[in-house]
């Protein structure tokens, strides 16, 4: 399980990775019926394969500098995170792949007895506190401003913007699509570069190809968390969540670190929540996001630990 092995693993963990997010990417915009769900997936593919070739390079450093890799260590990581994210789309939880990596890295170092740089480690813990909390600023930010402007709305009239609106929610979905491509591909190819396995433009072009591929089959288990659970949008604040999604996103790839689109945009639908009061926040829905998050590292350590109990040499 050397080489072969690691790149199953990065297209493998790169297929639950689009499957999970897919949703994040544009359930807002499909939910509320601003673009169809078949437009939506091949804007999404095209954006999500070109983030992950031109954006990817940094984050993809920052996995690599947690600690030294082997091939068999990487595929094991890899095979442990895309089972972990798996398992919860198939139970409709929002996953976080930078999560279910880490986990994963933690529980096959557990297993070795190898310890990982605590200093990366607590640059990727912050970025998942502070994920949420950019997000819910710039949700909350861009429902005050356009309830500033719903005056000017109306004299405009809707059937006056319905045109602007779909074409800013086609260009707010392909730079989420952007964003999460180049941020996550570093989940799904970093350790395959650090271990050697590939180098870092081809590891970049099946990263995104294989998030691609989960996008286009599975991408619609998780549709409707975002869209109407958490907070019940309509077409504007659809728009404002992924707008607040996609920077922040993309402020965390250009800083170098891998981060959740899940968290990004349960952050963003929570501020659009707060600015309509917190009564309209689906408290179900949001039990849902918090138990994914909490559970996708822990599942992650725990597979990748099981695994290496049963593959590892004797």
């Amino acid at each position: 399980m050397g080489g072969v092995g690691g790149l199953l693993g990065a297209v493998f963990l790169g297929w639950a990775l689009g499957a999970n997010d897919a949703a994040n990417l544009f359930g807002p915009a499909v939910s509320t019926r601003t673009m169809r769900l078949r437009t939506a997936i091949g804007v999404a593919m095209v954006c999500v394969v070109l983030g992950a070739w031109t954006g990817s390079g940094r984050a993809q450093s920052t996995l690599a500098r947690l600690g030294p890799q082997t091939a068999w260590g990487a595929a094991v990581i890899a095979c442990a995170a895309a089972l972990a994210m798996t398992g919860l789309v198939a139970l409709r939880l929002p996953a976080s792949g930078s999560q279910a990596v880490v986990g994963a890295l933690v529980g096959f170092a557990w297993s070795q007895g190898s310890t990982l740089d605590p200093f990366v480690l607590l640059r990727i813990a912050q970025a998942w506190v502070l994920t949420p909390l950019v997000a819910s600023l710039l949700g909350l930010g861009g429902t005050l401003l356009l309830a500033r402007a719903s005056g000017r709305i109306t004299r405009a009239g809707l059937l006056r913007l319905d045109a602007p609106l779909r074409f800013g929610m086609l260009v707010t979905v392909a730079a989420s699509a952007y964003a999460f491509g180049a941020n996550n591909a570093a989940n799904v190819s970093g350790l395959t570069v650090s271990s050697g396995v590939l180098g870092s433009a081809s590891a970049s072009w099946i990263a995104g190809g294989s998030m691609a591929l989960g996008i286009a089959t599975l991408g619609w288990r998780t549709m409707d968390l975002f869209g109407r659970g958490l907070v019940r949008l309509e077409p504007p604040t659809a728009l404002i969540t992924l707008l607040a999604q996609a920077c922040t996103v993309l402020l965390f790839a250009i800083w170098g670190v891998p981060v959740s689109t899940s968290q990004a945009v349960a952050g963003g639908a929570l501020g659009i929540g707060l600015a309509k009061g917190v009564r309209t926040i689906g408290r179900r829905a949001l039990f849902h996001v918090v138990l994914g998050w909490a559970a996708t590292p822990i599942v992650g350590a725990l597979v990748a630990y099981g695994l290496v109990q049963i593959l590892a040499p004797r």
